[in-house]
């Protein structure tokens, strides 16, 4: 296949630019790990922490700061040196506070999945269902008998149940 003189002008461009491109020198200071809550992100940093310094030659820092956490690594520079372990709390956020100053979207790139963590639906042995069908139909007779309990208000838990509600057509509290 021959190429028209455009087209190999631009690849020997784009080729020529890969050497202005190389790798900068990786950074020595510390990589921080932002979280925002004491639990699934927070815990799930901690684990890996270790292995990252390992493997990086540079100390991996665990810093929990709540709600704060958002704030701070999307004000900081793209270096390489912040990062943020999060749940559900940096998308949910923004949902149901009006003056979160962080856009989740415009404002974060993901790196990887580090977790994944399941919902799942248990009952009590007192409650007679036997199936999920079974407890659907006993929640519709008693709208808001049945309690549920999830982590956090706004949380992947708590979203899960109301999904759960609100695909069933019932009312748990």
């Amino acid at each position: 296949m021959r190429l028209r003189r455009p087209t190999f002008i631009i690849i020997v461009a784009v080729v020529l630019q890969c050497g202005v491109a190389a790798p900068q020198e990786i950074a020595t200071k510390p990589v921080r790990i932002f979280t925002m809550e004491a639990g699934g992100g927070d815990f799930v940093a901690r684990l890996i922490a270790p292995g990252l310094t390992a493997s990086l030659g540079r100390q991996v820092i665990v810093d929990s700061r709540g709600i704060m956490a958002g704030e701070i690594v999307a004000n900081s520079p793209p270096d390489g040196s912040v990062l943020l372990a999060y749940g559900s709390p940096l998308w949910l956020l923004p949902l149901m506070r009006n003056n979160v100053p962080y856009d989740p979207v415009r404002d974060f790139a993901p790196v990887t999945l580090a977790a994944t963590a399941p919902n799942i639906l248990v009952v009590h042995p007192a409650v007679a269902a036997k199936s999920v069908g079974e407890l659907v139909t006993q929640a519709r007779n008693r709208p808001g008998d049945f309690n549920y309990g999830a982590g956090s208000p706004g949380s992947s838990a708590q979203m899960a149940a109301e999904l759960f509600n609100s695909m069933a057509g019932i009312q748990t509290v």
